[in-house]
């Protein structure tokens, strides 16, 4: 016995379709571009050399397949729930990270829909691209915006069928040095006079550091 998908090219198996063991057609349809009519045509010689062509009509069904995150980065923790995380470190000029054709659905006649995060931290901006397949982050992380950052994006098809993508940015803070405060404010000690501080013998006077330096 040999099969074909075409009555030209014989062997015991059509890719990704069927296959002939031990005299036994298996069918076993696992791709998405074999949804729609297929012919599987059957091939049967005897001793003598004589042959005969059966062929077989299949009409394969699709079975929706949920979206999915096509990304190497990103860890599946759970069906349909992938989960990133990222670290970056304060003052990073013109951060950037490409999302661009992560988000996919593997069904041909399903349209996607993707909810990205929202609200966004004040200092990220989200661009998706034209076909909402994914999306381009930029950023400049200050002092203030030290902290863990949860961004999600739920996506969906005409199904019913889900999945969550989610980034964690972790903004770490980098030190800073010192620096001196011009022109400090020195009344506490009392009066200030051309620029020079005057106190009387025997006085005692304080003044907090905070007002010659800032961290």
């Amino acid at each position: 016995f040999l099969i074909s998908s075409n009555a030209q090219d014989w062997s015991t198996n059509i890719r990704n379709l069927a296959i002939i063991e031990n005299n036994k057609l298996i069918i076993n349809p696992n791709d998405k571009n074999l949804v729609d009519e297929n012919d599987i045509y059957l091939k049967v010689t005897d001793s003598f050399g004589s042959s005969l062509i059966q062929r077989i009509r299949l009409d394969v069904i699709n079975i929706n397949d949920p979206p999915y995150i096509d990304r190497d980065s990103a860890i599946e923790l759970q069906e349909n729930y992938c989960i990133e995380q990222i670290t970056i470190n304060e003052d990073s000029i013109d951060w950037n990270l490409d999302l661009e054709g992560i988000f996919k659905d593997r069904d041909p006649q399903d349209s996607l829909i993707v909810i990205p995060p929202y609200p966004l931290p004040s200092w990220l901006e989200y661009f998706p691209s034209s076909d909402t397949t994914g999306g381009l982050f930029q950023g400049n992380p200050l002092n203030n915006d030290v902290g863990e950052y949860t961004l999600k994006w739920n996506l969906s098809d005409d199904s019913g069928g889900s999945s969550t993508y989610s980034l964690n940015i972790n903004v770490l803070n980098v030190n800073d040095s010192p620096e001196i405060i011009a022109n400090p404010n020195l009344s506490e000690l009392g009066k200030y006079i051309n620029g020079i501080s005057q106190v009387d013998e025997d006085s005692y006077e304080r003044i907090s550091l905070d007002r010659l330096f800032s961290d």
